[in-house]
């Protein structure tokens, strides 16, 4: 049974996931791009709370996302 795509705003804290997409426009994937989260990309999510940003750990690099942009970033569990 396959996992179930979700984005990472979904996502709970303290899971490993893969990135499969992400559905920004161009500057919002560039920028993503550029911090290490891409497609194909393993990432921990560290922090997530209801009212701030998302901690998300990609390779050695900790990132600080919005719900928005989270909500651009499909991921899968692993």
């Amino acid at each position: 049974m396959t996992k179930a795509i979700m984005s990472l705003a979904m996502a709970r804290s303290g899971k490993e996931l893969l990135v499969i997409a992400i559905e920004g426009g161009w500057g919002a994937r560039r920028r993503l791009t550029e911090m290490g989260l891409r497609e194909g990309a393993h990432c921990k999510l560290i922090q997530s709370s209801t009212s701030g940003p998302r901690v998300v750990l990609a390779g050695n690099t900790r990132l600080a996302l919005g719900y928005g942009m989270c909500q651009k970033i499909l991921v899968q569990e692993i």
